[in-house]
């Protein structure tokens, strides 16, 4: 199971790596609730095989989260500067923003329910197994559900963009 969180916290500090090139807001609190969520898991001792799929699903979050800042910065070469700064605008990251916003609120969920796991002493946690297990599942679950919200917004708010970069362009070849 080590490896696979490795894995998962690569990609989390790969992804807040490229914020410090290309900050884009909300997207570190974002990869800092999935880091605590994963630093929760790691300390559980039972339950492994639903633990490791539970990682699988954060780890496919993860990847969600940085695919769509690899995509938000990527498009920033596209849309319009801010004459003072010659930074973008806010506005270009209101669709990312609002997505982020949601999956906040679902990884903070997430996390607190992850918190039950870890409640209680070394005896009641071994009692506590099957439990776990329910709570484990209900976690993979959740994770499962916002990671197809999260993609399924990435994929609008990318087609959203292809069609403002393609109707900017039909204006300056007009122009």
């Amino acid at each position: 199971m080590i490896p696979l969180l490795d894995i998962a916290l690569s990609v989390l500090e790969t992804s807040k790596a490229a914020l410090d090139v290309v900050p884009i807001p909300g997207v570190s609190i974002a990869i800092d609730t999935l880091i605590v969520l994963l630093d929760i898991i790691k300390g559980l001792k039972t339950n492994q095989r639903a633990v490791e799929e539970l990682i699988r699903d954060i780890l496919s979050i993860s990847a969600a989260v940085n695919s769509a800042v690899r995509d938000a910065q990527s498009f920033l070469v596209f849309l319009p500067r801010d004459p003072g700064g010659g930074k973008a605008t806010g506005n270009q990251y209101a669709p990312l923003l609002a997505r982020l916003d949601k999956l906040q609120a679902a990884l903070l969920r997430l996390t607190a329910e992850a918190t039950k796991l870890q409640s209680g002493t070394r005896w009641r946690k071994l009692f506590r197994s099957n439990q776990d297990l329910r709570v484990i599942r209900r976690l993979k679950k959740e994770a499962e559900l916002v990671l197809v919200e999260f993609r399924l917004g990435c994929n609008m708010s990318v087609e959203a963009l292809l069609y403002d970069v393609a109707s900017r362009l039909a204006m300056v070849q007009r122009a």
